[in-house]
């Protein structure tokens, strides 16, 4: 049963930002280092990042944006003075907090018994504003606090960085990430463009480790966790924000929608994220959100995590004023046929529960 739950929870252990659901833009943030992972002397450890990089199927670099559906010919245009955006409207120097909790529960079934698996994470980062040009906004993202806790067929753990307890072997890599930080650069379609600095940034926190943790701590980070926590941080929140490329502001109503469609790298899947704007004041934008994925297996290119559907849901909550989420709720479903460690293939069903909650100080306040 150990094995069962090794191999299961291999593929448990990984942000939403490692699934299919994630919209990351592949080899986003990839650390230039061939550094791999050594084991250390839990082999349980090992199990759970051993496939991270090589297995989690990717999503294609450009998505396909569908022109916005307008509620009403009427409605489109708003009759104010000065009528709200959907628009991404920072400047240098602003800088604003988010807390990002993402619980997973997954269920695999191994005859003759189901394994359950339920993981906790929450990272809150601080982000600042450090460069905003025509074609790109560059952001500075600093970790500042980790909380995790799981409980694995009764197996259970709990760490929270502001303990000052020593860090166990499964969140090395989260705990030395704590005050450490790198930039990412947005394109003006509010995507991840680059990630830069994360070579220095695996290095500090490599020098942060305990020394018989540095080299799995490497290891990890060489698999670009963090860029991929922050890459689906982006696309649930800033991402989520309407773009037209003839469009310098995309003037919205109420009821109107939009879509965006992407494939995963392998191929073996399809993702459709269809937004509806709910409500819209002055101040705040309510965007209802629905996400369906779908198995393309004629297209599958022999990804050893195969995806056979799944669908999500949620809200989120932007200040009009900077086009920066106030908070957002997903919920998300995912079914998939994972390899097992006798070599054959087990069904799997993940829920993920995301929430995000932020704080903005804008440059006037923080100089």
């Amino acid at each position: 049963m150990l094995r069962t739950i090794q191999v299961f929870y291999r593929h448990t252990f990984v942000s939403a930002a490692a699934c299919v659901l994630t919209l990351l833009i592949a080899g986003c943030g990839k650390s230039d280092s061939n550094a791999k992972a050594k084991p250390a002397s839990d082999p349980m450890i090992d199990e759970l990042f051993a496939d991270i990089a090589e297995n989690a199927p990717k999503v294609d670099e450009q998505p396909i944006e569908q022109p916005i559906r307008h509620a009403s010919h009427e409605t489109a245009v708003s009759t104010t003075s000065d009528p709200p955006s959907l628009t991404l409207k920072v400047a240098q120097g602003d800088r604003f907090s988010l807390v990002r909790s993402v619980s997973q529960t997954l269920r695999q079934k191994v005859l003759p018994q189901a394994v359950l698996a339920i993981n906790d994470l929450q990272l809150s980062f601080d982000l600042a504003v450090k460069d905003v040009r025509a074609d790109s906004i560059t952001m500075n993202v600093v970790y500042r606090r980790v909380v995790y806790e799981h409980n694995i067929e009764g197996q259970q753990l709990s760490w929270d960085s502001a303990s000052g307890r020593p860090a166990p072997m499964a969140v090395a890599s989260y705990a030395a990430m704590v005050n450490q930080g790198f930039n990412i650069v947005l394109s003006r379609d509010n995507r991840i463009k680059s990630v830069d600095g994360y070579d220095e940034f695996i290095r500090r926190c490599v020098s942060v480790a305990p020394d018989g943790l540095k080299e799995v701590v490497r290891g990890r980070l060489n698999q670009s966790l963090p860029a991929a926590d922050v890459a689906d941080l982006v696309d649930s929140t800033i991402g989520l924000l309407p773009f037209q490329s003839n469009d310098s502001d995309v003037m919205l109503a109420e009821g109107d929608e939009w879509t965006r469609e992407q494939a995963t790298g392998d191929g073996s899947a399809r993702i459709r994220t269809s937004c509806r704007l709910r409500e819209l004041t002055p101040l705040t934008a309510e965007i209802a959100i629905r996400t369906r994925i779908a198995a393309d297996d004629a297209q599958a290119t022999g990804s050893s995590v195969r995806i056979t559907g799944g669908e999500g849901a949620g809200t989120c909550l932007i200040d009009c004023r900077t086009g920066l989420p106030i908070t957002s709720e997903r919920t998300q479903s995912l079914t998939l046929v994972v390899p097992t460690a006798k070599g054959t293939l087990a069904e799997q069903e993940k829920l993920i529960r995301t929430t995000v909650r932020s704080r903005f100080e804008p440059a006037v306040l923080t100089n």
